[in-house]
């Protein structure tokens, strides 16, 4: 009678069935994606002239956007360990300047990758000259956003607190 009881929690209590299938949609949407990848390679993700050119860059965006939908579904049952991560300190802190890394990333990998191009004949073009170009990458649009939050944000951010009360007069006047 437990093992019952214990079977149809999994499956009928809504908590539990909406955490257990957020799971499978997970794995099921990963499968196709990994299998794209492996059949155009990991450098049609990683060049952005072979992206361009690759067969499978459509069947590669529909299936990225349903894992991080699957994703996000999983995110949001409270219980499990990616509902913990995403409330970390730091994923909170991305979330402040997440506008910043949207803003600024495609300036930050343009100048990169100039700074690559003139970098490729001394170090070659392997996986760890790709490595160390994300990394650069990530770092510099990291440190832009975060200047940019505390610099230009920021201030404004502060100013919305003086202009809420006149708002709210000037709303009451019409």
């Amino acid at each position: 009678m437990q093992w019952i009881n214990a079977r149809a929690s999994t499956y009928f209590y809504p908590d539990t069935f909406r955490k257990r299938w957020s799971a499978y949609l997970v794995v099921l949407s990963f499968v196709p994606l990994f299998a794209i990848v492996a059949m155009t390679g990991w450098s049609a993700y990683v060049v952005p002239g072979i992206w361009l050119n690759a067969p499978g860059n459509f069947a590669f965006i529909t299936c990225l956007s349903l894992f991080f939908a699957a994703l996000l579904l999983l995110g949001l049952n409270e219980a499990t360990p990616l509902a913990k991560l995403l409330s970390s300190r730091f994923m909170i802190h991305i979330g402040r300047i997440s506008y910043g890394l949207y803003l600024y990333h495609i300036l930050t990998y343009f100048w990169c990758d100039q700074l690559l191009v003139r970098l490729a004949p001394l170090m070659g073009q392997g996986l760890s000259f790709y490595l160390i170009g994300a990394v650069m990458k990530f770092a510099v649009t990291y440190v832009v956003a975060l200047l940019s939050y505390r610099y230009v944000e920021l201030p404004f951010l502060q100013l919305k607190s003086k202009f809420a009360g006149s708002h709210q007069a000037a709303k009451l006047a019409f």
